[in-house]
């Protein structure tokens, strides 16, 4: 009796301890996920709101988009076209002769991780890309990692969630379809860390199956080659502007046409911001850490990325940092730090915080305007040469 009673306590003493982690360890997952994790909305996609009265969502018309009622800032009409313009592409009228390279794309950052795709763990956002379409945001980044010898869009890991390849195109592909005037940019991270190794051209044989999508990446010649117009790329229907990175740079290894290597055509500011003052810093968070010359010739001139996020995500930065006037000083001072240089992305967390595409808007048309004007200079004073 009494060796089982040295025995119970012995148990006792072992177990203490252990219930002692337990408790510590379940504290620090709840303080993470407190500080980090999207818990209204994560709670609003299994409870059911009972004030809701309609969709959240209107259907998109052709060459247009809507923007969802349900977000947290009011609805803004992404298509400012006249209802007799003649072109309207991306929701403007003034921009179809511009560049595709001359334009700003507001950029949803790791596209694939959101809460509504399964991504619990640290989210980057909580609706999916398609919703981000559909709100105006005219670029999108995923991540394609090889998980299990099946390629899947992950972040970082592919046991922390992942996002089908093929069903997520098949949906970029079809919002194309319904909307014809509408251009894209698309940057993927190659992610070769996560359980294997990634191969650009069994992407593409994957995606090949989705009918008519590869047909729509706009091929670029070569770098010294002048970008089209938005008007030009609409008209041939090459309305993907696709790019990669951290895999193949294209030069040393062969890429599958169409399938740009990013920071051969870029320059990208710093991307890793512990919080929102750092990103106030703009001598620093301003610098290009990533990418191209940012000095070349205008004729074989880069896009130039500003990254507007922290890492890791958090709703609550991004309810300050994607607010229009915190994104319009960012790009604002980033363009000032490089000679007056025009952002051409700004990319962002949990999208549906705050004002981009709004910011997108003001963007583009403005550099429409400035545009046509000078447009308009330059035949007077051809006009006024050829009568002197």
């Amino acid at each position: 009796m009494g060796h089982s009673k040295d025995s119970k306590e012995g148990k006792s003493c072992c177990t203490w301890p252990k219930v002692i982690i337990a408790v510590v360890l379940l504290a620090v997952v709840g303080i993470v996920i407190w500080q980090f994790a999207p818990i209204d909305e994560t709670l609003d996609k299994f409870l059911p709101d009972f004030n809701k009265t309609s969709s959240p969502t209107t259907s998109p018309v052709q060459g247009t988009t809507a923007v969802p009622t349900a977000a947290p800032t009011a609805a803004i009409p992404f298509n400012r076209c006249a209802s007799d313009a003649q072109c309207c592409i991306n929701g403007l009228d003034n921009i179809c002769d511009l560049g595709v390279d001359k334009v700003m794309y507001s950029m949803v950052h790791n596209a694939m991780s959101s809460v509504d795709d399964g991504f619990f763990l640290l989210p980057n956002h909580v609706k999916p890309l398609e919703r981000a379409l559909e709100a105006g945001y005219r670029g999108i980044n995923v991540d394609l990692c090889n998980c299990g010898g099946k390629l899947e869009l992950c972040h970082g890991r592919c046991d922390l969630g992942t996002k089908d390849v093929e069903e997520t195109f098949r949906n970029i592909n079809q919002f194309l379809d319904d909307n014809r005037n509408e251009v894209l940019m698309l940057t993927m991270e190659v992610n070769s860390d996560a359980d294997g190794a990634v191969d650009l051209f069994a992407f593409r044989d994957m995606i090949s199956n989705i009918d008519g999508l590869l047909s729509k990446f706009y091929v670029h010649p070569a770098i010294d080659v002048v970008w089209p117009s938005l008007r030009q790329v609409v008209a041939s229907n090459k309305r993907i502007l696709f790019f990669h990175f951290n895999g193949p740079n294209c030069r040393d290894t062969e890429c599958p046409d169409g399938m740009h290597f990013w920071f051969e055509y870029a320059a990208e500011t710093e991307f890793s911001f512990p919080n929102t003052a750092a990103l106030e810093d703009s001598p620093n968070s301003c610098k290009v850490t990533r990418g191209g010359n940012l000095q070349r010739e205008p004729a074989s001139r880069t896009f130039f990325a500003v990254n507007d996020f922290v890492t890791p995500a958090k709703q609550s930065s991004a309810e300050v940092v994607n607010e229009y006037s915190f994104a319009n000083k960012r790009i604002q001072e980033c363009k000032a730090e490089y000679n007056d240089l025009d952002v051409n992305v700004i990319s962002v967390d949990y999208w549906q915080r705050g004002d981009l595409v709004r910011l997108q808007q003001d963007v583009n048309q403005a550099r429409g305007t400035q545009s046509q004007s000078r447009s308009r200079q330059l035949r007077t004073n051809t006009q006024t040469t050829a009568n002197a």
